[in-house]
């Protein structure tokens, strides 16, 4: 018989154990959690707080609004705005040749360009830059990984071609590469900032409140111009018909108010469109007035004569035998176009005589002649704010001898810029003294001054009664039987210059091709405006009087009615209710703007431009006229007959209308 046996278990043993067992357990479990800590928080602290940080923050480059520009009467000439650009990052692309495919058809780039594109191993890789509204919402909606898109600033022009070459341009980057816009750059750039942003779960970025005062903070400064762009488009039109009509290579023309020296017009022909620089070439966004040096011709011979009478040379009524009109001087030939005998100094300007000129340069001399061109600033660099500004060429007086100085009397052997000639006769204009031209204004000009080492001291090269004996010649150059006959405006009395220089040739003789000019004061007398033209290469006609003096009078007329300085509105009195103020009064000499006012004169033709269709129409139906309408748009840009002439019998008027 078995026997059974009772084996008995200490209960407090047991217990001691499960204890144990737990203890070590738990011991195991906190010091995996312990190293897994010291794993997370020391090892691997730092790259995991990166991660971290990229999820939930990212790093944010932001660039302040590149200033606006504007012209004297506070239309945009050139702005920034925002668009999108589109880059890639290859490292976060799986199937880059469905991408590049994709991507291809909306950015109107090749396929094996984009390939090479999004092959490389880069984080950041431009794709297109600024592109337009329309791809960058077809790139969201097809949502492609890797694709992004960021927003940049875009630099546009909206009116186009005018002032192009004075304006510039910025490029890709947003810094200026040409004229204003590169000038002015610190200026007008606004500055960089980076900032950290908080994003949500979908990775979207989070602005704070106070991003746009940022913005607005980090932007850069506005420029204001002294130009009108009402007679800066008048310019260039005139420009470009006179251009074209002569078949000539390119042209100029400035318009200065002469009481304050600022510039209101800086045309140049051909057009250049700042808003398609990269499909342009240097020589059309060149800034020909400020840059080309050509020879003055007859436009100097004024300053001659001013020289003469300073040092008591010659007075008005001093007599030159001019040869009629061919003199073998030396080894030199001068020729005048007419055959002349005895003139006295005013009809040697009058008629433009070559010979009568330089037989006064050689009884002034070359020392005093160089003298006076120097004092007039042709040997300087013109302050105005333009990059690449150059000098006058023009060689020391100790190195002339007779023949030199004879053809430097009529403008020959020494180049100068057209803006060298505009500031000469605005100091001739301005009786004598010498005052730099302006073509900024609501600016620090002190700063400007101090940071580009601009000179705006005003000084008197001649006095003021040598200047009216100079101006005086130059009325009987158009309301006499002067070469300048074809500026005349009715009614008013216009004083001006005309200049046919031959060009150089390599072979250091003159060719068969010229640059035709004309200056134009108004009045003549006591000028207000100053409007100067120059061609280059016209033909066959290559006459000053001829080519640039109807476009100076066209220019002219248009200026003196824009202004109501037309003497046919100027001289009718009217009351106050004949009077309907589009905005102010018109400004006094020296304010920043000229402001355009309606005036409604019986027997005249009013102003229309400048103000709407609907305005416009309004009143010439009030009036019993149906005006013609040409163009596209919802303002007056130009008006047949001009404002201030008289209305002819049928009462017509022709508006072309723009933008």
């Amino acid at each position: 018989m078995r026997r059974n046996t009772i084996v008995k278990i200490n209960t407090n043993e047991l217990a001691g154990f499960k204890i144990i067992c737990v203890g070590i357990l738990f011991s195991v479990v906190l010091f995996c959690l312990w190293a897994r800590a010291c794993w997370i928080q020391i090892i691997k602290g730092s790259q995991l707080a990166r991660l971290a940080q990229n999820q939930y923050w990212c790093q944010e480059k932001i660039q302040g609004r590149r200033g606006k520009i504007f012209d004297r009467n506070g239309l945009v000439l050139a702005q920034s705005v925002l668009c999108n650009s589109v880059y890639a990052n290859p490292l976060e692309i799986d199937d880059y040749k469905q991408t590049a495919r994709k991507l291809a058809r909306i950015l109107k780039i090749s396929r094996a360009k984009l390939i090479r594109m999004l092959r490389q191993k880069k984080s950041f890789v431009w794709l297109a830059r600024k592109i337009s509204d329309r791809k960058a919402s077809l790139i969201n909606r097809i949502n492609l990984k890797g694709i992004h898109l960021i927003k940049e600033y875009k630099r546009i022009y909206p009116q186009g071609h005018l002032l192009g070459q004075a304006l510039g341009f910025v490029g890709i980057d947003g810094y200026g590469l040409e004229g204003l816009e590169k000038f002015f750059d610190d200026y007008l750039r606004g500055s960089e900032k980076k900032f950290m942003l908080l994003k949500d779960a979908l990775g979207r970025k989070i602005a704070p409140d106070t991003a746009g005062d940022i913005l607005e903070l980090l932007s850069g400064d506005d420029l204001y111009l002294t130009i009108d762009a009402r007679v800066q488009l008048t310019a260039e039109e005139a420009l470009a018909a006179v251009v074209e009509k002569y078949s000539g290579r390119s042209g100029v023309c400035v318009v200065v108010h002469v009481p304050t020296g600022e510039i209101l017009a800086l045309a140049n022909y051909p057009y250049f469109n700042p808003n398609d620089f990269r499909h342009s070439k240097p020589g059309i966004w060149r800034n020909r007035a400020v840059l080309d040096l050509f020879e003055p011709g007859s436009t100097v011979k004024p300053f001659l004569v001013a020289a003469a009478l300073s040092r008591g040379v010659c007075n008005r009524d001093s007599i030159y035998f001019c040869e009629n009109g061919c003199w073998q001087f030396g080894t030199s030939k001068i020729n005048d176009t007419h055959k002349h005998g005895w003139l006295p100094v005013n009809k040697i300007i009058r008629y433009s005589s070559n010979i009568g000129a330089a037989k006064i340069g050689l009884d002034l001399g070359a020392e005093a002649y160089f003298e006076f061109l120097q004092n007039l600033g042709f040997t300087r660099a013109i302050m105005l704010p333009f990059p690449g500004r150059v000098k006058g060429l023009i060689r020391p007086y100790h190195r002339w001898n007779k023949g030199d100085l004879a053809a430097a009397s009529f403008g020959q052997g020494f180049a100068i810029t057209t803006m060298h000639l505009v500031q000469a006769y605005l100091c001739l204009a301005r009786e004598g003294v010498l005052a730099p031209l302006k073509l900024i204004s609501k600016l620090d000009q002190t700063r400007i001054n101090k940071k580009f080492q601009m000179d705006e001291h005003e000084r008197r090269i001649f006095s003021a009664r040598v200047a009216q004996s100079v101006l005086s010649m130059l009325r009987e150059v158009v309301e006499e039987d002067g070469t300048g006959k074809r500026a005349r405006i009715p009614g008013v009395e216009v004083g001006g210059k005309t200049g046919t220089a031959q060009k150089a040739v390599k072979t250091g003789t003159y060719g068969d091709k010229y640059v035709a000019s004309f200056v134009a004061l108004l009045p003549a007398l006591k000028p207000r405006y100053l409007v100067v033209v120059v061609v280059d290469e016209p033909h066959p006609h290559h006459g000053g009087g001829i080519v640039a003096a109807p476009a100076a009078k066209r220019v002219g007329m248009e200026l003196l009615s824009l202004y109501c300085d037309y003497p046919g509105v100027q001289s009718v009195k009217y009351d106050e209710q004949s009077r309907q103020t589009i905005s102010a009064s018109k400004g006094k000499e020296g304010d920043v703007t000229f402001e355009h006012s309606f005036i409604k004169v019986e027997g005249f033709v009013p102003d229309f431009q400048g103000i709407s269709l609907r305005k416009a129409a309004k009143l010439l139906l009030s009036m019993g006229i149906v005006p013609e309408v040409a163009g596209q748009g919802m303002v007056v840009r130009k008006q047949e007959p001009v404002p201030g002439t008289r209305w002819s019998e049928d009462r017509r008027i022709r508006l072309w209308i723009g933008f």
